[in-house]
């Protein structure tokens, strides 16, 4: 009885004596062609015994060389050659072993000794093309090669020596070989493309239009050749050959190419009939209609007739995600937004729908203020590619945005693995200090925003922000008045910045500097939190009646501290 493990280890013995007796099969005939040659010699003679003595270092060697036993085989086939200096079968072998462990030169130098005393044995042959192949050695192939060619049997080597020749550029040589080998075993598609790519290296379009003329006339129904042909002389602006051959056609795809070359020729109402006649058909791929309409939309921008086709377009391909985002795309160059957007949303919904997209819409939602939408988006997206670090930034900066901030910090602060831009990481840390600063988490908030400093120190969201919450919290304010004098300088008619400085400047006790700056900023922007500063600093430099009276047009714009309404009471009080 077998065991499990006995049985797997029997199957593979078989299996390696399968091989053993095959290889040696081959082995013994090839030994044989070369005892042929060889005079005849009576049995019990010298020579006749050494042979065979030969002849079973050489199998043996063999038996090691496929069970693995590499420097065992190389000592049997160095006996052998040692017997026999003269004896071809031992120097393919060694050659074999050479390859083995890598070592093409040494293997070249045994193949060539081998081909040297058995010049007909294409398998040689073969082998020494795959040595040289792998020593980049080209030119010494092309001999290889033709020297296979030479033996009956191995025409089918004209096409390795014209894709050789074809790797060395040897135009005419290549077409030469690919010709030779036609003509034994008929036209062969995939060689005429090879023929194709060479005419359009020469820029010989007449030789290539005869080349496909002979695959079209072998295949007289496959309209393919003749769309491919056509595209070709397209490209190179070859427009009435294409014509003459395109007319004759009520093909879909002929309609197209018609519509391509009138675009190219400027006749865009041409362009546009065709472009209809063949719209309508699936046969068609609709990423060509779809660069056909976006070339003619750049053109005549969106006529009648083009909405009608951008229409028809959803209507053929209405589970199709490239035609909704190609539509989103249009009214997107049309500063269309709302209908962009809709048609992306749409897109998102359907298979297949990219990142790029996703991204798209995210985006856009985010420049519309949409958090809600933002955030569903984003939780969808992150599902299917959860190593997008702007995914969690947008999530990020909406869950805040939604006054969440433990979950914002959570997203921010998990995404930043996945940041491989370190501008957006200063992004993603500038966000962060924002947070840690709402939840008054004040250590980690310094932490994030020095973080995002180190990366730019210009971050102007930081600089602004950072300076803007020491201020609010007293604490280093000659810091944070180096950093808001640094964005004023920059951005002297910027009304947040200005604010800020004048604001930092307040809490300093600087009132008259102050004074300056926050007036400045009050007058570029009507919002209430900039005209409540600037009546807090006119109430410090005693100008009660101007105080008052900005508290209230702030208090009228909103957006002011909890403490404006008991400031405007007190100051009444005063007057």
């Amino acid at each position: 009885m077998c065991f499990p493990t006995q049985q797997i280890l029997s199957h593979h013995e078989n299996m390696r004596f399968t091989i053993f007796v095959c290889l040696l099969t081959c082995l013994l005939c090839s030994l044989s062609a070369q005892r042929k040659r060889k005079n005849n010699f009576p049995e019990d003679s010298p020579s006749n015994a050494l042979s065979l003595r030969v002849e079973t270092l050489i199998i043996e060697g063999s038996r090691l060389l496929i069970l693995g036993n590499y420097p065992v085989a190389r000592t049997t086939f160095e006996q052998a050659n040692q017997l026999e200096p003269n004896n071809a079968v031992v120097y393919f072998k060694l050659a074999e072993l050479d390859m083995i462990f890598n070592a093409s030169d040494e293997a070249l130098i045994h193949i060539s000794q081998a081909i040297a005393l058995d010049g007909k044995n294409k398998f040689y042959l073969i082998f020494k093309g795959d040595i040289l192949s792998s020593l980049n050695r080209y030119k010494d192939l092309v001999e290889v090669y033709t020297k296979l060619i030479a033996i009956p049997g191995n025409e089918q080597y004209y096409f390795d020596l014209g894709a050789l020749y074809q790797f060395q550029k040897k135009w005419d040589k290549a077409l030469e070989a690919y010709e030779k080998g036609q003509q034994l075993f008929g036209i062969s598609e995939n060689i005429m493309r090879e023929r194709q790519k060479i005419h359009l290296q020469k820029n010989d379009i007449d030789a290539l239009e005869e080349d496909w003329d002979r695959l079209i006339a072998h295949a007289p129904y496959e309209i393919r050749y003749v769309l491919e042909l056509c595209s070709v002389l397209i490209m190179n602006k070859a427009y009435d050959q294409a014509m003459i051959r395109l007319s004759v056609w009520e093909d879909p795809n002929a309609k197209l190419l018609i519509s391509q070359i009138a675009l190219q020729q400027n006749d865009y109402d041409k362009a546009i009939v065709f472009l209809k006649q063949g719209f309508s058909s699936q046969d068609a791929p609709l990423l060509a209609k779809i660069q056909l309409l976006d070339a003619l939309i750049d053109k005549v921008s969106l006529t009648a007739s083009l909405k009608e086709l951008l229409d028809q377009l959803l209507a053929i391909y209405p589970t199709r995600f490239e035609a909704l985002a190609f539509v989103g795309d249009v009214y997107l160059k049309l500063d269309e937004a709302i209908e962009a957007l809709s048609n992306y949303r749409k897109a998102i919904a359907l298979e297949g729908a990219d990142y790029k997209l996703w991204q798209q819409v995210i985006s856009m939602e985010f420049q519309n203020l949409e958090y809600d939408s933002v955030m569903r988006h984003c939780d969808q997206a992150l599902e299917r590619y959860p190593n997008q670090a702007l995914l969690y930034f947008y999530n990020g900066v909406a869950h805040y945005s939604k006054k969440d901030f433990e979950k914002a910090i959570r997203l921010l602060s998990y995404g930043r693995k996945y940041v491989g831009d370190p501008n957006l990481l200063g992004f993603f840390y500038a966000q962060l200090g924002d947070a840690y600063n709402a939840i008054e988490q004040y250590n980690q908030s310094d932490e994030a925003f020095e973080k995002a400093l180190e990366i730019n120190p210009n971050n102007e969201h930081v600089l602004n922000n950072y300076s803007y919450f020491l201020c609010l919290r007293k604490q280093q304010l000659l810091k944070a008045k180096n950093m808001a004098n640094k964005l004023i300088k920059k951005y002297p008619e910027n009304a947040t910045y200005l604010d800020t400085y004048g604001w930092v400047l307040y809490t300093l006790k600087q009132y008259e500097e102050a004074e300056i700056y926050l007036k400045k900023a009050a007058l570029i922007d009507e919002n209430g939190t900039v005209i409540e500063h600037y009546g807090d600093v006119l109430f410090e430099l005693g100008q009660f009646k101007k105080a008052l009276a900005q508290w209230r047009r702030a208090q009228e714009l909103g957006e002011t501290t909890d403490s404006i309404e008991l400031k405007i009471k007190n100051s009444e009080i005063r007057d």
